[in-house]
């Protein structure tokens, strides 16, 4: 009984054993995690600081970077950097701390004028400005130190007043302004207007087309194209009368040519005849009495002999 006792010992003791050496580790694990995530949050910490710039009629705070290091500049974007007490800004340049992080700035009052983000000397995401008596002025949308979104303007009631969309810093697409109640929009490309052309005539077709029956594609296709066969065949039609125009211009030339010729013929002959019918006449008598005279100086000869016997 005893030996089974204490070989039913053993394996207790080294479970135990086991399950304390599993939560050691556990804990040493996580310890070290949680040593590790709170040595980066302080470092992150070191590489920004909170600056205040006083000013005569405001008050700024800001974060700056604290690296030594040297970034690369753009000459189109706009960089704001703090040295010597002062928040700066240069186009393309910067000669200090850049700006990294939120941005805040107080007027006399202490009311909040205007609150936005920096990147690396960069605005970067929203930006919005107040009014004194704490109306909203504007909100605008960043990326990377260039305008890019909807960017909106406010009245002094508050109301939205003008609406344009941003493109890397240019206006692109709609622009919406409303002024005495009344809203006029524009369009706009890369900061360039588009101007709508005229389009009067395409209006009254399409008022015309409003008023009479609408007729299919197919129908339309097939009467342009009767339309236009009945055009070729009228030209040629045309053309064909005038042609037979002209024949029958020169062939009625020519008939009565015809005609002046055989009627100078006719004259003529008439002319001929008239001239040579009483020569005519005059041989005849001749040749007659000469037959006569034949048959008398016959006759007599006859007459003669039959004395003679």
């Amino acid at each position: 009984m005893i030996l089974r006792l204490i070989t039913n010992h053993k394996p207790q003791t080294n479970n135990i054993q086991m399950k304390n050496i599993y939560t050691i580790l556990f804990l040493t694990t996580f310890l070290l995690t949680a040593f590790v995530l709170n040595g980066q949050n302080m470092s992150k910490k070191m590489k920004k600081r909170e600056v205040i710039a006083n000013y005569s009629d405001s008050l700024v705070r800001a974060y700056l970077l604290i690296e030594n290091k040297r970034f690369n500049t753009k000459d189109y974007l706009v960089y704001y950097w703090f040295k010597s007490g002062k928040i700066n800004k240069n186009l393309g340049g910067y000669d200090g701390n850049l700006l990294n992080g939120r941005y805040v700035v107080f007027d006399k009052n202490n009311n909040m004028i205007t609150e936005g983000n920096f990147k690396k000397g960069v605005k970067h995401g929203t930006w919005k400005r107040w009014l004194p008596n704490g109306g909203m002025l504007d909100k605008q949308t960043w990326k990377f130190g260039q305008l890019n979104g909807i960017s909106l303007l406010y009245n002094k009631e508050g109301t939205v007043l003008q609406i344009s969309r941003y493109k890397h810093g240019k206006r692109n697409g709609k622009y919406i302004l409303y002024e005495n109640g009344v809203e006029t929009k524009r369009k706009f490309k890369n900061g360039e207007e588009i101007i709508p052309k005229v389009k009067e005539k395409k209006e009254k077709k399409q008022k015309d087309e409003k008023t009479e029956t609408p007729e299919p594609e197919k129908q339309k296709k097939t009467k342009t194209k009767k339309e236009k066969k009945a055009s070729d065949s009228d030209n040629s039609k045309t053309e064909q009368n005038l042609k037979s125009e002209k024949n029958k211009d020169e062939e009625g030339i020519k008939a009565k040519e015809n005609k002046e010729k055989k009627t100078k013929v006719k004259k003529d002959k008439e002319t001929k005849s008239k001239v040579a019918k009483p020569e005519k006449s005059s041989d005849k008598k001749k040749d007659k009495k000469s037959m006569k005279e034949q048959w008398k100086n016959f006759w007599n000869k006859i007459f003669k002999k039959k004395e003679k016997k």
